[in-house]
């Protein structure tokens, strides 16, 4: 009798996120189809038919233009989410706890775009503070849409609500950086986003380490380019004579670029 030897199943590629500088906008909806099964069971699939990003198909222009900032929640969103259950699995800090609580409310379901025009009269400092508030809420509604998705738990009408307030906050952090770029470049978005990114982190990771291969990505941005920091000294230099602060990433900076752009 033929002896019948079984052979091993080889097991299927893992499918590879698209360079996220060069294709920013195909990144991220990689990213975000995704992050409802990042951390939960192997077994757990991804939803059928899924488009994260289908009730935005009229703004998908903000994420092309602001790629620098898609670029970067490219990593942030799945470095958050994950940070969240590796320190609940350490039993250390993953919501803020009491000083800076960061749990989902069912407010935070009515979700709109923002006003472009409001955008776009408000001052740079301004703009940046609110991307704190956005950007934590955009983390908590994600955490809370891939709990529920996850643990097959009910919030209100299931994790689809979450998910979608959360694509809308997502659309105004675009929306405010491309007022940001607007003012100073792109420089002044990023670096607005990366400070406040660093900000959330210390508050809801009680200081915990960022992990290595993340580091750089949280960091301040060195070596601006002559032209990005020549446009972004004279933009703070107008914010400055219009009596309005200047933001904190630039605050210790913007007297050595004054006096070089004017020495």
């Amino acid at each position: 009798m033929a002896t019948i030897t079984s052979t091993p199943a080889t097991p299927s590629p893992r499918p590879r996120i698209p360079n996220p500088r060069r294709h920013p906008l195909l990144a991220l909806r990689f990213i975000l189809l995704r992050y409802l099964t990042l951390g939960g069971p192997f077994w757990l699939p991804l939803p059928e038919r899924f488009n994260p990003l289908a009730h935005l198909f009229f703004a998908l222009g903000y994420f092309v233009s602001e790629g620098y900032v898609s670029t970067l929640l490219c990593v942030l969103i799945p470095l958050f989410l994950q940070m969240t259950d590796w320190q609940l699995q350490r039993k250390k800090c993953a919501y803020g706890g009491k000083r800076f609580p960061n749990y989902v409310t069912p407010a935070d379901l009515q979700q709109a775009p923002a006003n472009r025009e409001a955008l776009r009269l408000l001052g740079s400092n301004a703009l940046f503070q609110m991307l704190k508030e956005e950007l934590r809420l955009l983390f908590r509604l994600l955490r809370a849409a891939q709990l529920a998705y996850r643990k097959e738990f009910t919030y209100e009408n299931g994790w689809q609500p979450l998910h979608k307030a959360a694509m809308v906050v997502l659309l105004r952090v675009a929306q405010i950086s491309a007022a940001l770029r607007h003012k100073g470049g792109h420089a002044l978005a990023e670096e607005c986003v990366r400070y406040q990114a660093r900000v959330i982190w210390n508050e809801l990771f009680h200081d915990a380490p960022v992990p290595k291969v993340y580091a750089k990505w949280l960091l301040p941005l060195e070596d601006l380019l002559p032209r990005e920091k020549k446009r972004l000294t004279i933009h703070l230099w107008h914010e400055q004579a219009a009596g309005r602060p200047i933001a904190a990433p630039f605050a210790e900076r913007y007297p050595a670029w004054e006096r070089e752009l004017t020495g």
